[in-house]
């Protein structure tokens, strides 16, 4: 496997700053995201395992890393991102 489709390659993080609240995250992809106060989304799968907050989390190849790229293209206020992992 190369880089771009091992397991842990990419991350995902949100701008909790800029979220709106609109739930399609965490309603669609419930295993990777939860509404945290406010209705803001949370990622889950941080550090310590089994926490919560804005991330990066790492993703697995596949079905993890799909979910993460949907939930950021359907986000509408654009504060899903999946970045490349660094390092």
């Amino acid at each position: 496997m190369d880089d771009e489709t091992d397991a842990g390659a990419y991350e995902v993080v949100i701008d909790q700053d800029i979220c709106m609240a609109a739930g399609y995250c965490y309603r669609s992809h419930p295993q990777l995201f939860s509404e945290g106060e406010y209705g803001i989304a949370e990622l889950i799968g941080g550090v310590p395992p089994g926490s919560t907050g804005p991330g990066p989390v790492a993703l697995d190849a596949g079905e993890q890393l799909a979910n993460a790229q949907e939930a950021s293209r359907v986000c509408p206020s654009g504060a899903i991102t999946v970045l490349p992992r660094s390092g």
